[in-house]
């Protein structure tokens, strides 16, 4: 019998591939995604961010009007300084628009009556206590010395005042040279026109005014507000005050055209 040999390299069993390792998951990472998919995702505040917008608006618009009313506030202060400043011109320039006088070069060519005119009105439109007033009848007795007085002040002594009746418009200043004094009506008079400084013009020793000659009596009211609103000038003059002798006299009135804005 024949003996069967045992080949322990054929019968020795063959060893498994070793098997690879997989990649251990990341257990944090999971729960932490799995955790935010449970947190309730965050909502915008609509109401707050709206609140915040208002209240930068409101603040916003705040520093508009402070701004608006300090601009308001300065403009008005210096409309207030110029009309300051203006306010001693109007001591000529009311009676000459009050009697509408008549444009000239120099104030020895003027119409006498006019200037006579003007220096009774200048005494009239002054602070007079009628307890020292004279009075005739139903006339005002106004001392020629008053009108002399009143006519330096307009025009110097370049040219001395020659006394005269004056006509006016509705009215009558009669002179009455024995008496030395002008006899007034006592009966309303109404000046033609009152006037507006436009502007103001240094020339030298000179002040160059425009003046715009405003209606009397033609405001008209605002039906909303109730204010009333003067008229546009009818017509401009160009009225030279100088400087001579300490005061200021006028010298010329010229006519001028509408003054352009600035």
């Amino acid at each position: 019998m024949e003996e069967t040999k045992y080949n322990a390299a054929e019968t020795k069993p063959e060893t498994a591939a070793p098997e690879e390792e997989l990649p251990e998951e990341d257990e944090t990472e999971e729960d932490e995604d799995f955790e935010a998919l449970l947190k309730p995702k965050r909502k915008h505040n609509i109401p707050g961010i709206i609140v915040g917008l208002l209240t930068v608006g409101l603040a916003v618009y705040g520093l508009f009007c402070l701004i608006s009313l300090g601009l308001n506030a300065y403009l008005e202060n210096r409309e207030q300084k110029r009309l300051s400043a203006y306010e001693g011109y109007y001591t000529f320039l009311i009676p000459a628009a009050a009697i509408d006088i008549e444009p000239y070069e120099d104030v020895t060519v003027a119409n006498m009556s006019e200037l006579v005119e003007m220096s009774v009105w200048s005494v009239l439109s002054s602070e007079l206590d009628p307890a020292q007033m004279e009075y005739e009848g139903d006339e005002l007795i106004l001392p020629q010395a008053k009108v002399e007085t009143a006519y330096r002040s307009f025009f110097g002594g370049e040219r001395a005042i020659v006394h005269t009746t004056v006509q006016g418009y509705g009215y009558e200043f009669v002179y009455d040279e024995a008496a030395a004094c002008y006899r007034i009506p006592l009966t309303t008079i109404t000046p033609i026109y009152t006037p507006v400084i436009t502007s103001a013009e240094a020339v030298g020793n000179s002040v160059v005014l425009t003046v715009g000659l405003r209606s009397v009596g033609m405001y008209e009211q605002d039906p909303k507000t109730g204010e009333l609103t003067p008229p546009e000038p009818d017509k401009y003059l160009r009225v030279t005050l100088r400087n001579a002798a300490g005061g200021w006299y006028m010298s010329s009135v010229r006519s001028s055209g509408i003054p352009e804005v600035a």
